[in-house]
């Protein structure tokens, strides 16, 4: 099964903290002015994002799934399987708009979600029983998913994503008066230098420190819609 998301009004270069939160935390280390450091917030966040596998501002979006090899094969499949729960790209689901399956919304009572992991499950309206997901053309999922982004006051990010972007930003500012692209230097045979050469925007390149606080709220690596 493939999908699809889109999103009417995406959360333009989302920040995983803020300017005044920074320079209350960090004060004399920052060095940079406003404009600067919101950009590296920026950047931070997006690399925060692209590490934990999933988009993280809170945004209303369509998810469409389809399926190839005809709705015969999959109606099959799927009976003979018991059904498979639809799992939605996005992560903290907190509302289900509608479900259109093949250009038929359906009722409320027909399907169940697991909000944080984001998983939709299909129910017999009648009985309550489980039933599988068949369809012949498309499943069209609208919901809210996401998580509110400081400074709104009902922010609820989690924590390590707000902690590790503070950190690579702090990382920056600590790292302003040396060559970027040094990550060693020797003495022995009178000097030595290591230059990075890693990917820009490879989240396996991030800080092993940084990895294993981001480890509980990582998901498998999947395409950012």
């Amino acid at each position: 099964m493939h999908s699809i998301v889109t999103v009417a009004s995406p959360v333009a270069r989302p920040m995983f903290t803020t300017v005044d939160v920074l320079r209350a935390e960090l004060g004399s280390l920052l060095t940079v002015d406003d404009s600067v450091l919101e950009t590296k917030i920026q950047e931070a966040s997006g690399d925060i994002e692209l590490a934990v596998g999933f988009r993280v501002p809170q945004e209303d979006a369509v998810e469409t799934f389809w399926h190839n090899g005809g709705a015969d094969v999959f109606s099959r499949h799927a009976c003979r399987e018991g059904g498979e729960p639809l799992f939605l790209r996005r992560k903290n689901v907190t509302a289900i708009a509608s479900v259109t399956l093949d250009g038929d919304a359906l009722d409320p009572s027909e399907y169940r979600l697991d909000p944080d992991a984001g998983v939709l499950y299909r129910f017999d309206a009648s009985s309550g029983y489980p039933r599988p997901w068949t369809f012949s053309k498309s499943i069209a999922v609208a919901c809210t998913a996401g998580y509110v982004l400081p400074p709104d006051p009902d922010a609820n990010l989690p924590p390590a994503i707000a902690s590790c972007t503070k950190k690579l930003v702090k990382s920056f500012c600590l790292n302003l008066s040396r060559d970027q692209m040094l990550r060693s230097e020797s003495v022995p045979g009178v000097m030595e230098f290591g230059y990075w050469v890693g990917t820009v925007g490879d989240p396996e390149k991030l800080p092993s420190e940084i990895l294993a606080e981001l480890a509980l709220v990582r998901r498998p690596r999947l395409a950012v819609a």
